[in-house]
């Protein structure tokens, strides 16, 4: 066990670093649905519009967010703690924290 101790503006630049990363991912899943709901804007018809809280294809969105909430279970490394030589350790036992405990953590991290 090699315990160091990070300073705070490492962990910040971390925190951002993947915020970005995962951002620039959960895109991939969210631009079809973005085009696909764009693209009915110019559509020109005597029908009434379907009101709608969700796109036929915003569901793939979730993956994408699932992706974000899982980036750290992976040996408790996130590509940007992968970048800055960091990881996730479970404060008992000094190993990479479990992915239950990694998914825990970045779902109450967002709020």
């Amino acid at each position: 066990m090699n315990e160091q101790k990070v300073n705070a503006g490492t962990r910040l630049a971390a925190m951002f670093l993947d915020h970005v990363i995962m951002t620039f991912a959960m895109m991939i899943f969210a631009i079809p649905e973005m085009v696909a709901t764009f693209s009915k804007a110019f559509n020109v018809g005597h029908d009434l519009p379907q009101a709608s809280l969700f796109g036929d294809s915003v569901y793939i969105m979730f993956v994408g967010f699932a992706f974000y909430w899982c980036k750290d279970s992976i040996n408790g490394r996130s590509p940007a703690k992968r970048i800055l030589k960091l990881q996730v350790v479970d404060n008992t036992t000094g190993i990479a924290a479990s992915p239950i405990k990694c998914w825990i953590r970045n779902i109450f991290l967002g709020f």
